[in-house]
């Protein structure tokens, strides 16, 4: 697509342009100059490119797309088409900023500062002002913050696992502050109440039974639990 300096929208190999592919070949003239782009089928387009056509023998060669800061661009003075070898003074918006030797001008690492219009001249001619647009870096990607996610079967069996110490545990303790007299001989566990300054019962082999019928329970649900998702996957 094309819009001319005239004002006129229109498709390549209408009035203007060969279409070949996805290509448009175009054999220029100053009244060529204007925006361009393409679409796609669906609607979508790309970005748009102002271009001038100069009829004089100097041209100055920039980039028609806006360049990132910190990139490297080159600026090139060309005349009749081809790079020239002579001297060339480039200007950015009026002022002289450089002279080369070599028809060409490299920025390093562009920064916004250096947006706005360049030219060049050498012993040929000057070219037109040619416009240089500089954008932010891209902002870099936070890196994505894993999920910790766990499926309802091995939270349930994770659950069942812890539950039967931790009851087992509240059970001991209960029955240990209640059962608790003057004359009773009692050793010190070595579990976690000893930090509490808790005293369990000797005799604790009913509750051990209990606990690992609880354990043995729970681990059967735990393996059936698995079982069960695996086979759902």
């Amino acid at each position: 697509m094309r819009n001319a300096e005239r004002g006129n929208v229109s498709e390549c190999n209408t009035d203007w342009g060969k279409q070949q592919g996805p290509s448009c070949i175009v054999l220029l003239i100053p009244s060529d100059s204007g925006v361009y782009w393409c679409e796609s089928g669906s609607g979508e387009h790309s970005n748009a490119v102002n271009i001038t056509v100069h009829a004089g023998a100097v041209i100055l060669e920039s980039p028609a797309l806006p360049v990132t800061e910190r990139d490297s661009v080159t600026l090139s003075c060309r005349y009749q088409g081809t790079l020239s070898n002579l001297k060339a003074d480039f200007y950015k918006d009026g002022s002289l900023i450089r002279a080369e030797t070599t028809g060409e001008m490299t920025i390093p690492a562009v920064s916004k500062s250096d947006e706005g219009l360049y030219k060049c001249n050498n012993s040929e001619g000057e070219s037109p002002e040619s416009w240089m647009t500089v954008t932010g870096p891209a902002p870099i990607p936070s890196p994505a913050v894993p999920v910790l996610s766990m499926s309802l079967p091995r939270l349930l069996c994770s659950l069942l696992v812890g539950s039967p110490y931790l009851l087992v545990t509240i059970i001991l303790m209960v029955k240990g502050c209640r059962s608790r007299t003057p004359g009773e001989t009692r050793i010190p566990r070595n579990t976690h109440q000893d930090q509490l300054g808790e005293f369990l019962p000797y005799n604790t082999t009913a509750a051990g039974a209990q606990y690992g019928i609880l354990n043995t329970v729970c681990t059967i649900l735990c393996y059936l639990l698995v079982e069960v998702e695996s086979r759902m996957v």
